[in-house]
């Protein structure tokens, strides 16, 4: 049982050894009748259902990695620029803080959305948020 809606954390803990996945706001009698499951069967859900997460988790885990693998092919200069778009800073601004040309900024830009497989910077900043949200987990 977990306060938790988040299909990846419920997937991680199937995978770590959770032998069932019950929401909160079920009434009593289901939750009582999931405890009772997991005390006689060792499991609360059928194979199917266990087989579902752990596809998920495998999935999510995957995602993580390509995740990283794209990031780490940024430049450091590159990752600085992205922080910044992620931060709410313009591309006028960045050059100004870099001392450089607004065009080498969009240049840079353009080098960092090709590089995460994105088409524009909001889901280039999205991209930098699911991976910071990886690295809390």
């Amino acid at each position: 049982m977990s306060a938790s809606g988040n299909v990846e954390e419920i997937a991680f803990a199937v995978e770590a050894g959770a032998r069932g996945v019950v929401d909160k706001t079920v009434p009593l009698e289901e939750l009582v009748s999931a405890v009772k499951a997991v005390a006689t069967t060792g499991l609360a859900m059928t194979q199917d259902i266990r087989r579902h997460w752990l596809d998920r988790a495998r999935r999510a885990r995957r995602l993580r990695g390509r995740r990283e693998e794209l990031l780490a092919g940024l430049t450091d200069r590159e990752r600085q620029v992205l922080d910044r778009l992620a931060a709410g800073s313009r591309a006028a601004s960045i050059a100004d803080e870099f001392s450089t040309s607004l065009a080498t900024v969009r240049s840079q830009i353009r080098s960092i959305l090709r590089k995460l497989e994105v088409t524009s910077q909001l889901e280039a900043v999205a991209f930098v948020r699911a991976a910071e949200r990886d690295e809390q987990r």
